[in-house]
């Protein structure tokens, strides 16, 4: 067998507060092995970020760690600033849990990636930029050549969380340690950082060190699970083993409190005879836009929103952002491609005509600040569809 790249012997973390030391992580021992996931489960408070933290010594001041935690041999505990610089982000790299904090407010993603870039490998800014939008559109940020140049307050909580997975994945690392990678994704977008993480494991023989809350994910991923409470390792075992054949009671609890489908009781709304409930909330074609700002156009977040909740009721909204864009595209390139302008000498489909041409249609306004934009759409120019009989005087 391989070598570990992560060796840790009775690791402990403890916390001085209020000039007592409280220990947050007791005597921890676990190895992590080249193309291996192992998970560490546990309810809040249980010390698994404090591990993890701990690993690479990117705890609070006030900590105190004892022990041994070895990756590539090479001792890390006490270890000088200097080869703690080499090993963070190259040897091993985190996806925290919190990306708004995690992230440096001041300066743009964009930045932030080709930082971690230069500081490993010898790239010109230009390389190195060209290099950050290709990690950004590996983990499906909109408009990656836009996003590059945006400050972590202008992007959702979904796009910081892959934002910073990018820069996570930026030096190929040997050691990921991923604290709730998928958190604030949506279930397809989740589905597909997992699998970038699967092919990181699998085309470098990188090793990963899962910290979540989402037993499925763990199922999906992890060869081997750490299950821990108050800072004590109370299993640990295959995925297999915990999951079929857990043997202490509180993992027995965990896997007992996940929910299953179909499993939870059927709500019905009790109404008084001849009396229709009135909604707690209704929304009636709601829209929410962004305004012009300089030379970004308005934004159109929701529009013609609808939505009634009754009391009692439990209303979920989902929404698959992927799908979304894909449905998007789809509709353009039908439209480019069925719809003819008659020119004075001929008559064309959108995508045969020049990009910068001048037009002016005999059509409304909404129709025209609808169509312009699908001029410049790369898409139109890759795609064969078949025409249709729509067509538009200039």
């Amino acid at each position: 067998m391989s070598k570990p790249i992560l060796e840790v012997q009775d690791f402990s973390v403890d916390f001085w507060v209020d000039g007592v030391w409280y220990p947050a992580a007791i005597k921890m021992n676990f190895e992590l092995h080249p193309g291996k996931v192992l998970a560490i489960v546990g309810e809040s408070g249980s010390g698994k970020s404090t591990t993890a933290l701990g690993l690479m010594s990117l705890l609070a001041s006030n900590a105190r760690m004892t022990g041994s935690v070895k990756v590539r041999d090479q001792e890390m505990l006490n270890a000088n600033s200097a080869v703690l610089r080499k090993f963070r982000g190259k040897e091993v790299a985190y996806i925290f849990q919190e990306p708004m904090t995690a992230l440096n407010p001041i300066y743009t993603i964009g930045f932030q990636i080709v930082e971690t870039l230069r500081t490993h490998f010898d790239l010109s800014p230009r390389l190195a930029r060209v290099r950050a939008v290709e990690l950004l559109t590996l983990v499906e940020i909109p408009n990656p050549e836009q996003s590059f140049d945006k400050y972590p307050h202008q992007l959702s909580g979904g796009q910081r969380q892959r934002a910073m997975i990018a820069q996570a994945l930026a030096c190929d690392p040997g050691l990921l340690v991923a604290d709730e990678p998928t958190t604030a994704l949506d279930v397809t977008v989740q589905a597909e950082i997992l699998d970038l993480m699967r092919g990181l494991k699998d085309k470098l023989n990188s090793a990963i060190l899962l910290i979540t809350h989402d037993m499925g994910v763990v199922a999906d991923m992890a060869d081997e699970i750490l299950v821990m409470k108050d800072g004590f390792t109370v299993e640990r075992g295959t995925t297999d083993q915990i999951f079929n054949r857990p043997a202490h009671p509180y993992t027995q609890q965990l896997l007992a409190a996940v929910p299953k489908l179909g499993s939870s009781k059927q709500r019905h709304l009790v109404q008084t005879e001849n009396v229709k409930a009135e909604p707690v909330l209704k929304l009636t074609d709601v829209s929410i836009e962004y305004p012009k700002r300089g030379r970004i156009p308005a934004f159109l977040a929701v529009k013609n929103f609808n939505l009634e909740i009754y009391p009692g009721e439990i209303v979920g909204l989902e929404v698959n952002l992927v799908q979304e864009r894909q449905l998007l595209v789809e509709l353009q390139l039908v439209f480019c491609q069925s719809s003819k302008v008659l020119l004075r000498s001929s008559e064309k489909t959108l995508v045969e005509l020049p990009k910068r041409i001048s037009l002016q249609f005999a059509v409304t306004q909404e129709l025209f600040s609808k169509i312009l934009p699908l001029l410049s759409i790369r898409a139109c120019q890759s795609e064969n569809r078949s025409a249709s009989q729509s067509s538009l005087q200039v």
